[in-house]
């Protein structure tokens, strides 16, 4: 997931930034969550919190103190995090360059949606890289990385688990629930006792089973499906 933080002093402004990025993502299939903030102070208090941004979209002629300075506090939490400024002002476009701003955006609104999406299209593929997640595998004498998008699924075998993932299988003497641990990530629940399943292949379900990419269908058990139901529909409504 990507997080994106707004801040505007304009409401009419956030919301058009913002239905830009859900309009982007959505595009993309490409979970992410927008925050917007009105005021910095409250956006500052959140990152001395330790919450975390991907990318920063920021005004810069705020009432109580610049986007200039919003973006030099972001760099003491956040140094790796992306800066982009959005503003009525072009003569602040070299102020915007000396806080390792990545793009300076003026707001004309005819041309401020081709401008983002030209922007995003450069950070994305770098965050997602970064971000992404492997999972390392010790079967017998070989070893080796999957990518957390690979994986389909995993199940109980015994006293050893199979995981299918893009690529083939792999069987690794391990229990389900460390292996549920060692992932630790929100795209993979049990529908099953005996079974994980990566959310990001789900193509449908029922009260009886779940359908995943290439046509693989899994069991669900009756006190797994309303818990299924509910994070297979939240995540959809996410990416698309």
């Amino acid at each position: 997931m990507i997080r994106i933080a707004i801040l505007d002093d304009s409401d009419k402004d956030r919301t058009f930034i913002g239905n830009i990025i859900n309009k982007y993502f959505k595009h993309k299939e490409i979970r992410v969550e927008i925050h917007t903030f009105l005021k910095a102070e409250i956006l500052l208090i959140e990152l001395r919190e330790k919450e975390y941004y991907d990318i920063f979209m920021l005004d810069i002629e705020l009432p109580e103190q610049s986007g200039i300075l919003v973006a030099k506090e972001t760099r003491k939490y956040l140094p790796e995090s992306f800066v982009i400024f959005i503003s009525n002002y072009e003569e602040y476009a070299l102020e915007g360059y000396k806080v390792s701003a990545f793009r300076y955006i003026t707001k004309d609104m005819h041309r401020l949606e081709h401008l983002l999406k030209e922007a995003l299209d450069c950070i994305v593929p770098i965050i997602e890289q970064k971000n992404e997640k492997e999972y390392l595998y010790i079967a017998g004498s070989s070893f080796g990385k999957i990518l957390y998008r690979n994986i389909y699924y995993i199940v109980k075998d015994h006293k050893y688990i199979i995981l299918y993932y893009r690529g083939g299988v792999i069987k690794e003497r391990k229990t389900l629930q460390e292996v549920y641990q060692e992932l630790d990530a929100e795209e993979f629940f049990y529908i099953d006792k005996g079974c994980i399943v990566n959310i990001s292949h789900v193509c449908s379900c029922d009260r009886e089973r779940v359908c995943l990419t290439g046509g693989t269908e899994l069991h669900i058990s009756r006190s797994k499906y309303e818990m299924v139901r509910q994070k297979v529909l939240t995540y959809w409504g996410k990416v698309k």
